[in-house]
């Protein structure tokens, strides 16, 4: 059925290709619009349009994983990450990041049985609270490892982004919608 529709989709995207494309619509790149001045591009830089408060990225599920790896493994990608130093030829580090985004975790990984698939275990994550509402702050190492090592590199930006609420407060046990709820997935009287 999805072949059917992709057919169906290439074809229509196909047919408005070729009829946009006419004789006489066709780019002729001689054509003189497209000559460059001889003096050619000047770049002001001086001249700024937009400032960028931050250039961030995230974690995801896998700041938990990497954070844990040896040392030189891991350092070498915090360097990639958030380096701003350039080596002895002058080619960057890092990409610089000022920005650094990672998640808090659900619970899924402190459960005996997550409900994940064997092919979804990355996206296990502990949480720092527990179902009697008492915090752990030893939890999520990985991420908290990437947090400090970020600050280390000048990053002064941090966000935080949750999936779920924790396991304990959702109406199926798990940290994502089953079939027998399908809709909002948190307890009556719980803070989600």
């Amino acid at each position: 059925m999805l072949n059917k529709y992709f057919n169906y989709f290439f074809g229509v995207v196909f047919s408005l290709v070729f009829v946009g494309c006419s004789q006489d619509m066709a780019i002729d790149p001689n054509d003189p619009k497209f000559d460059v001045p001889e003096e050619g591009i000047i770049l002001n830089i001086n001249n700024t349009f937009q400032v960028i408060d931050h250039f961030g990225a995230s974690g995801g599920f896998q700041d938990q994983w990497v954070g844990k790896w040896p040392d030189a493994s891991k350092n070498k990608v915090a360097e990639l990450l958030f380096s701003s130093d350039t080596d002895v030829q002058g080619n960057p580090k890092g990409i610089g990041l000022s920005l650094w985004r990672t998640i808090i975790g659900d619970g899924a990984a402190d459960q005996a049985n997550s409900g994940f698939s064997a092919s979804n275990w990355f996206r296990e994550t502990e949480c720092y609270l527990d179902a009697s509402g008492n915090y752990n702050w030893s939890k999520q190492q990985g991420e908290k490892w990437f947090m400090n090592k970020a600050r280390e590199f000048g990053v002064s930006k941090f966000t935080t982004w949750a999936t779920a609420p924790p396991y304990f407060m959702s109406k199926n046990g798990y940290v994502f919608s089953t079939s027998d709820v399908s809709n909002f997935n948190c307890k009556p009287r719980k803070l989600c």
